[in-house]
């Protein structure tokens, strides 16, 4: 039997950790070893994880590997893999929980396919409202991609969410392309997914919900700061860099046309999170224009939509134009 790792990484749960603890143990694929990373977390979350375990004596392997020093979630992810076991990794949120049959339904078409990645279907717990919404879809056409031209394409079309939970990985994939998490950056599942879907050659999809995200107020996702832009001006130079890398036209054209709709959406959730700092917006609509844009030939061309060549526009209008009807547009 493959055995499967399932990386936790731990900071601040203590009033999540045990739902999350509870999925992975009733799991019906039995051969699993979970490794929980203590992100030097300020709470009582290690201690509610050791007493959980001492009473409930659980079949599956367990470790918790200490940090010294908080790290964030993506050295958390690192230090989980690099402790890993296992011929395949899964990384789950501790503040989340998997279906029952979850590892067990991705590792059969993990095995079935032979697969580099498999992709779940999430589903999100909206805390406040006490309600489960589908907010990131599964939208694949096929249920296997065998080529690396498929995935990536499939992958511009954004078939999958990116967050990197709900995926399993097999780890020779992993260390093939040395593939790990950039350190200390917020959104880091928006480079970790980009940087995966250039080298995977086979991705397989279940359709049936194996996660459960739970969308609360104070989580990463719904709160964001200047630290969270200037993370996203840092993975915007990574995209840029791939785009001058790249000797394949057709990726070249869907690098720079994801670049666009990621301006764009930088914009958008700068302006709904800090819309009391208008210095800021403008000084960030002025700096995206350094960035790969759609050239006069790309214009002219019928390989990119009317919609993309609108963005681009509005993008690339002088910022004291630009900026205001940005804001404009995103809040009439």
């Amino acid at each position: 039997m493959n055995l499967t790792s399932i990386v936790i990484p731990v900071y601040n749960v203590e009033a999540f950790i045990i739902k999350c603890l509870e999925s992975v143990y009733e799991q019906t694929y039995q051969n699993i070893e979970v490794i929980l990373v203590d992100d030097c977390s300020p709470d009582d979350s290690v201690q509610v994880i050791n007493n959980y375990l001492e009473n409930k004596k659980p079949y599956f392997s367990t470790s918790i590997v200490r940090h010294e020093v908080n790290k964030g979630l993506s050295e958390s992810r690192n230090t989980g893999t690099k402790h890993a076991k296992g011929d395949y990794i899964y990384y789950l949120d501790s503040d989340d929980w998997i279906s029952s049959n979850c590892i067990e339904l991705l590792l059969n078409s993990a095995l079935e396919y032979n697969s580099d990645v498999v992709i779940g279907s999430t589903i999100c717990y909206l805390e406040k409202e006490k309600i489960e919404k589908v907010i990131f879809p599964l939208r694949n056409t096929k249920q296997f991609l065998s080529s690396q031209n498929e995935v990536f394409d499939a992958f511009m079309e954004y078939q999958w969410p990116v967050i990197a939970p709900n995926k399993l990985y097999k780890k020779l994939f992993l260390e093939k392309y040395n593939l790990s998490f950039e350190p200390k950056l917020l959104a880091e599942d928006e480079l970790w997914s980009f940087l995966w879907a250039q080298y995977a050659e086979r991705v397989s999809f279940v359709n049936e919900h194996t996660y459960y995200y739970l969308l609360r107020g104070n989580s990463i996702i719904s709160s964001k700061t200047k630290k969270n832009f200037e993370d996203m001006f840092f993975i915007l130079n990574k995209f840029s860099e791939q785009f001058k890398l790249e000797k394949n036209e057709k990726k070249k054209q869907q690098i720079k046309a994801h670049i666009l709709t990621f301006k764009e959406m930088l914009l958008m959730m700068q302006w709904t999170s800090l819309p009391n700092d208008k210095a800021y917006f403008y000084q960030n609509y002025k700096r995206l224009k350094k960035y790969p844009f759609l050239n006069l030939v790309d214009s002219l061309s019928n390989r990119f939509s009317i919609t993309q060549k609108k963005k681009n526009f509005l993008l690339h209008l002088p910022t004291f134009i630009g900026a205001p009807f940005f804001i404009w547009r995103y809040e009439r």
